[in-house]
């Protein structure tokens, strides 16, 4: 499975789980923020991801990024 150019935020244990051993998960070019744990499980690999607050426009009803987000040109 792979993750890519996602925003995942405001999770109250990981932010990515795998919980199989089976496969491989690639996270690649993610935000991954206000999580307890960004990542967890076995056989995960991880690159280029940043973790930091996306600043959405107006979080939780408009989930925009503003221009000075740090996810804006975080993407492959």
């Amino acid at each position: 499975l792979r993750v890519r150019n996602s925003i995942v935020t405001n999770n109250t244990t990981y932010g990515i789980y795998k919980n199989t051993t089976n496969g491989t998960v690639e996270v690649s070019n993610c935000e991954v923020w206000g999580t307890g744990t960004p990542y967890g499980g076995s056989s995960m690999t991880t690159m280029a991801n940043i973790s930091a607050n996306p600043l959405y426009a107006s979080a939780p009803t408009n989930l925009r990024i503003t221009s000075n987000s740090p996810a804006r040109f975080a993407s492959s």
